[in-house]
């Protein structure tokens, strides 16, 4: 067996139980460390560089560790002829909010992330529960989204051939590995690949509501100031919050097995739909593919009021609102079950909880992860949840 199929093997086997697993002590273990690295914020970027430092954090008598300064940056950056072509092209307002001045990931502002995270959702534990799924419609739904992805996973080597080729420089799932890495994999070895996953669906429809027990990997993204212009030099900024990724190899890889995505999320959200039964009507681009952008300038053409709305913390908020069946395609840190990302279900999952926790939505929802741009007189019922009203949603997925 070559050495990136054994890796996959070795890792790929899903593990679940009947308890709560806690991987937040080990996390900040591992993130206990003043490391960390940056990168250019676009390929428009012709020379770049960046300076950072930490600042202290202590710790309370609890133990709860507290960042006392944050991260602080400065870049200076030379631009290509085509940068400035495209700035002097796009509205302000696209430029702002398309543009970062510096990505960065270290591990201090994990931890930070992490805790922001969960106290966001435990102070809305009670109301984001009141619109969850009910059991049942939490088991239709888990079933649809298992059934549907095992029918859709086949061997098929040109699919596997085009996936490895658009994620090239992409994690395999952790361990260091690339998709780069999967060239080697034998027809043999994906086939026997594959009846693993099938395996580990089995074993999700059996258990639905037991938890994830493989420990998941980690990156993240910092969220720096936007870009005011091209001036070139930026700084000494702040940066406060972070995105955490959580992925692993044993439910990030099932992609590579479908050939049809279109297919695949419109069968799921369809059936999804049919279970939860919204009061209004629901489209998205996982569901309309490029035509959603007519669907889009004939609502606005319509003269409909229109408002967009971004969830809040929603990696942690959507695992409670899919209810406790979900628990099988979530992973669980810090006792709150989150949709982390870059896994086969990311955005299958947040979709399905975003359509439930805005049912009571009359009019039309174009809705994707945790964007809701909505046609029509009704507000969400439910402040607690904590959308935003913001054109920034619609500027960024639909301009």
């Amino acid at each position: 067996m070559t050495e990136t199929a054994s890796w996959i093997k070795r890792t790929g086997a899903l593990q679940l139980t009947a308890e709560k697993p806690e991987w937040l002590d080990d996390l900040n273990r591992v993130w206990d460390k003043e490391r960390g690295t940056t990168m250019p914020c676009s390929q428009l970027v012709d020379r770049y560089t960046a300076k950072y430092v930490y600042e202290p954090y202590f710790d309370m008598p609890d133990g709860t560790r507290v960042f006392e300064k944050r991260l602080r940056y400065s870049v200076d950056v030379v631009w290509s002829d085509g940068a400035k072509k495209l700035y002097k092209e796009l509205p302000r307002h696209q430029w702002n909010h398309r543009s970062r001045a510096v990505a960065m990931a270290c591990d201090p502002l994990r931890i930070k992330e992490m805790q922001q995270r969960l106290a966001g959702v435990k102070d809305r534990l009670r109301d984001l529960r009141e619109v969850a799924l009910s059991d049942r419609k939490s088991h239709e739904c888990v079933m649809i989204v298992l059934e549907e992805t095992r029918k859709q996973m086949k061997y098929d080597r040109d699919t596997i051939a085009r996936y490895i080729k658009d994620h090239i420089k992409s994690s395999l799932g952790g361990g260091g590995y690339k998709w780069r890495d999967a060239y080697e994999v034998q027809p043999d070895e994906w086939k026997d690949i594959l009846e693993q996953r099938f395996d580990n669906i089995e074993k999700q429809i059996k258990n639905p509501d037991w938890y994830i027990a493989n420990r998941p990997s980690a990156g993240e993204r910092a969220r720096s100031e936007g870009l005011a212009d091209l001036k070139g030099s930026y700084g000494p900024y702040t940066i406060e919050e972070a995105r955490i990724i959580l992925f692993g190899n044993h439910m990030s890889l099932d992609t590579v097995f479908i050939k049809d995505h279109v297919g695949w999320y419109s069968q799921v959200l369809t059936k999804c739909i049919d279970v939860i039964k919204p009061a209004g009507e629901i489209s998205s681009p996982l569901l309309r593919q490029g035509l959603i952008y007519q669907d889009l300038s004939d609502q606005f053409n319509s003269g409909l009021p229109f408002h967009a709305y971004d969830a809040k913390k929603w990696d942690a908020a959507a695992g409670i609102v899919l209810g406790k069946y979900f628990h099988c395609l979530l992973t669980t840190i810090g006792g709150i079950p989150q949709v982390a990302s870059g896994q086969t279900h990311t955005s299958m999952n947040d979709t399905i909880a975003n359509i439930q926790a805005g049912a009571s939505l009359t009019g039309l929802s174009i809705v994707i992860g945790d964007d809701r741009n909505h046609f029509g007189n009704a507000f969400l019922r439910d402040e607690s949840l904590k959308w935003t009203q913001t054109i920034q949603s619609i500027i960024m997925h639909w301009a």
